[in-house]
């Protein structure tokens, strides 16, 4: 879990495209190659880079990225430049003491292996996160 700044999110976002190629390239047939390299789950492949956004919905409240199961590989959580206010990142549990500060333009790289796993929180409603994650598909 590493807080990143701007170039290192530019790079971040290479690093889950070369991810992608990587898995494709080597195609399920080589899945136990990329598990033991830590690059799959069992049973899934990378298979593209979803980009998206969601916002608080409501202040001081934990709220999930997506309430439907998605699997992925890795997830890049970017808090929106325009944010007045800090955004939270943690689970279903977290507060603004215990949650990931982002403040506007910050992001933050987690290994998780589902986005619904996954919880935002703000003081203001209407704060913008985006959400860059590799997804992952049965072949």
């Amino acid at each position: 879990m590493k807080l990143l700044n701007r170039t290192s999110y530019r790079i971040g976002v290479l690093v889950l495209l070369a991810a992608i190629a990587v898995g494709v390239y080597l195609g399920r047939q080589d899945e136990a190659v990329l598990q033991s390299m830590g690059y799959a789950r069992p049973g899934l492949i990378p298979t593209r880079l979803v980009h998206g956004a969601t916002s608080v919905t409501y202040d001081n409240t934990p709220e999930q990225i997506t309430t439907t199961s998605t699997p992925i590989f890795g997830v890049l959580v970017i808090a929106n430049d325009g944010n007045a206010y800090p955004i939270y990142v943690g689970n279903d549990s977290m507060d603004t003491l215990t949650g990931i500060k982002l403040n506007a333009g910050d992001a933050i790289s987690l290994d998780f292996d589902n986005l619904n796993k996954i919880y935002i929180d703000s003081d203001d409603t209407g704060s913008v996160v985006g959400v860059r994650y590799i997804g992952l598909a049965y072949p």
